[in-house]
């Protein structure tokens, strides 16, 4: 058969001749394979990193909301160099990634000098779209989650294409709600 490569989630199935002679169901004989056991599936990849709440991103009713959005953005980014891929690389290469959808709920009050780490990872992986999702926590206490839309374009018609190969195998295989992120 041809070459070996990881499989991952609920595809992860490893195909190999069973002991005993028997060469399994007709469709595994009609394509030359038959389960025997699951290959490890590839983990999907979570960027994490903690921070402390400075004074521009609080105003008198402390966190401001925007600041959730600056963070998802920087753990985007973040997600992105660490799976090869920084802005400035798909900004050469592209696809455009551009945000068609957005949203945050607050969970509690976030305050100024708050420790807060922050995950990101990519799921929810369609034909031309994806979700990056984003927990921030406080002492392992949800205080915020969010989500944005994203869908591939070509940069240049603006047209949707597919998603990239290198994305689909960094993201989660399912569709992982954020406040499980």
């Amino acid at each position: 058969m041809g070459e070996s490569r990881p499989l991952r989630g609920r595809a992860a199935t490893r195909f190999t001749p069973q002991r005993g002679g028997t060469r399994g169901s007709a469709f595994a004989r009609c394509v030359g394979i038959v389960r025997v056991g699951f290959a490890a599936a590839m983990p999907a990849h979570v960027h994490t990193q903690s921070f402390r709440v400075v004074m521009a991103e609080v105003d008198l009713s402390q966190i401001h909301f925007t600041a959730i959005y600056r963070w998802m953005d920087r753990g985007w980014s973040e997600w992105l160099a660490e799976v090869g891929h920084p802005f400035t690389r798909l900004l050469e290469e592209g696809p455009g990634v551009p945000i068609v959808d957005s949203r945050c709920s607050f969970l509690a009050r976030i305050l100024i000098d708050d420790e807060i780490t922050l995950q990101t990872r990519v799921g929810g992986i369609g034909r031309t779209s994806f979700r990056s999702k984003h927990r921030f926590t406080r002492d392992d206490e949800m205080v915020a989650r969010g989500e944005l839309v994203h869908v591939c374009v070509n940069r240049a018609t603006r047209e949707p294409v597919p998603v990239p190969a290198w994305l689909r195998e960094a993201a989660d295989d399912e569709d992982v709600p954020p406040d499980v992120a």
